[in-house]
């Protein structure tokens, strides 16, 4: 029959739309950086995140979003106060097998900085190591010339060197879901800056994890069962 068909057809599909979550949507946005929360520190010689950031609502600056950033290459610059137009991706992230390719993929790459980056939103005091480190491991995510960038003390950094590689390291292969904002200037370097940053993180409760994958294996059931229900007699 016709429409039993289109059942089928119908919770196949929404199977696959809620297996498929979840999903990069993107836009764009006024934002310009502000400053820090926590006064910038600079530790190796650069400021390291996060940084103060608006987002423009409307024509102005009367009412901003605000939110906190944090950048993802050492090796570019924004100046404060500039008022930048972003490409905003969002609701990105999940969870990856460990077993990465070599190198790993720049999705791969955002997800383990995300991950450094709700670390560094939820240290309740952090000091300057705390954010050196994080902050280095972000960038050694991105460029793995960090550690050899002009403006970083070299002498300072080398006690520091080998754990900030782990820590990355074990940030890309961490399978903990992530999601977030990736802030990426769209004239690549021509508008004012090329950094590109990282905000609205969340990591999922694991009752709430649990939760998605019961929901999917119970979808999974109703999917069976009406495709059983509604065959066709040979």
């Amino acid at each position: 029959m016709q429409h039993n068909s289109t059942r089928v057809r119908l919770g196949s599909a929404v199977l696959l739309l809620c297996l498929s979550v979840p999903v990069a949507f993107a836009d764009q946005v006024t934002m310009r950086i502000v400053g820090s929360p926590l006064a910038l520190t600079p530790w190796a010689g650069e400021n390291v995140s996060p940084y103060s950031a608006q987002i423009k609502t409307g024509t102005s600056w009367t009412n901003p979003i605000n939110l906190s950033v944090v950048c993802l290459d050492i090796a570019e610059n924004v100046g404060v106060n500039a008022e930048i137009v972003y490409d905003r991706t969002y609701d990105m992230g999940g969870t990856y097998d460990p077993a990465l390719p070599t190198p790993p993929t720049m999705q791969q790459r955002y997800d383990g900085a995300a991950r450094l980056a709700a670390e560094l939103f939820t240290l309740p005091t952090p000091t300057g190591v705390d954010r050196g480190m994080r902050s280095f491991a972000i960038w050694y995510i991105f460029n793995q010339n960090a550690f050899t960038h002009p403006t970083v003390n070299q002498a300072f950094l080398a006690p520091y060197t080998s754990s900030i590689i782990a820590m990355a390291n074990a940030a890309i292969n961490s399978t903990t879901s992530v999601h977030y904002t990736v802030y990426t200037p769209p004239a690549n370097g021509t508008n004012l800056s090329s950094q590109r940053f990282i905000g609205n993180v969340s990591v999922p409760e694991p009752s709430a994890v649990a939760l998605l994958a019961l929901d999917m294996s119970g979808l999974l059931g109703l999917v069976v069962v009406l495709r059983r229900r509604f065959r066709r007699p040979e």
